[in-house]
């Protein structure tokens, strides 16, 4: 669990990670980290389940070109952050941004071909959504995402199933 990790005395006084050496970061390992303003994450390929979860402080995020699947819940609630480069993530898992209510816009790399579940429920002030290769979109992925009004996508089935399954009043 999350107070398991050795740092855990010191969480809400960490403010920066640089992640170097390691290939993996565990579940929950980060998790409630209210103070990180900055990350860095070198040589990271996997992202566990919950494992930035509540990390309130992070603005923005670069995924390394290393890391393919983001975890369920990986950034759950990190509400103040507000700008994402994706790389060559492939894979967004359940409720992995779910709550992240600082982001705008959504510009997914043609790499990304599964959104999970609830991935970005809750993303209440985006108001762009970019996606050209996605092939799955899992149920309520962009639920409570009202502000969206404008998509561009390589496919328009999924347009259609967005709106129609996820409560986006603007289409």
């Amino acid at each position: 669990t999350e107070k398991s990790a050795p740092w855990y005395a010191q969480y809400n006084k960490m403010t920066t990670i640089n992640i170097s050496g390691i290939t993996s970061i565990g579940s929950y390992a980060f998790y409630g980290c209210t103070k990180f303003s900055s990350l860095t994450m070198s040589t990271i390929t996997t992202i566990n389940n919950n494992a930035f979860e509540g990390c309130t402080g992070f603005t923005s995020l670069t995924i390394p070109e290393s890391v393919t699947s983001l975890g369920d819940s990986a950034f759950n609630g990190c509400t103040e952050l507000s700008s994402i480069t994706w790389n060559k993530v492939q894979t967004i898992g359940t409720n992995t941004f779910q709550g992240c209510t600082k982001l705008t816009k959504l510009e997914l790399p043609d790499t990304v071909t599964t959104i999970g579940n609830y991935a970005f429920d809750g993303c209440v002030l985006v108001d762009t959504l970019t996606f050209n290769k996605v092939k799955t979109i899992g149920e309520y992925a962009f639920n409570n995402c009202d502000k969206i009004t404008k998509v561009i996508s390589g496919n328009d089935f999924y347009i259609e199933r967005l709106f129609i399954y996820n409560n986006c009043p603007h289409f």
